[in-house]
C-alpha cells in the first residue's frame, strides 16, 4: 500500500453472528492519496449485516459512495466505496492504492477484481 498512514483511519467491522456459527472481523481502510477505492467481500446473509456496514461506512470520512456489488456467479456481496472498481485486476489494484510490485502480484493472482477478505 502506497499510503500506509491510511491504516490509522481504518476501522474494524464485525460481520456475522455467533448464533449462526460465524463472526469475522474485516478492516475497512479509507480512500486517500493513491488509494481511490476500497472493498470487502462478505456473505450476503443476514441482510442486516450489509445494511449495517453501508450505514457505518457512510457515516465516516474517507468512505465516499458506499454501495453493493454482487458477483453473479459466487453470490458473495462485495461492499465497495470510492471510485468505481474496474473489472481488470491490474487497474483495480492501482485503484486500491497498491505499490506497483504489489499491483503486479495482485493482477497475476486474481481473476476477479473483488478482493478476498480485506481491502
Amino acid at each position: 500500500m502506497h499510503d500506509v498512514h491510511l491504516l490509522h483511519a481504518a476501522f474494524p467491522l464485525t460481520v456475522g453472528h455467533a448464533r449462526e456459527g460465524y463472526r469475522h472481523i474485516r478492516l475497512a481502510v479509507p480512500v486517500g492519496g493513491h488509494r481511490r477505492a476500497g472493498a470487502l467481500r462478505i456473505h450476503p446473509a443476514p441482510d442486516h449485516d450489509v445494511i449495517d456496514i453501508l450505514d457505518q461506512l457512510g457515516a465516516r470520512v474517507g468512505f465516499p459512495r458506499p454501495r453493493l456489488r454482487r458477483p453473479s456467479q459466487t453470490g458473495i456481496v462485495c461492499v465497495e466505496w470510492g471510485e468505481p472498481v474496474p473489472d481488470e485486476p491490474y487497474a483495480a489494484a492501482h485503484l486500491y492504492g497498491y505499490h506497483p510490485a504489489a499491483a503486479e502480484t495482485y493482477a497475476r493472482t486474481h481473476t476477479r477484481p473483488t478482493p478476498e477478505g480485506l481491502w
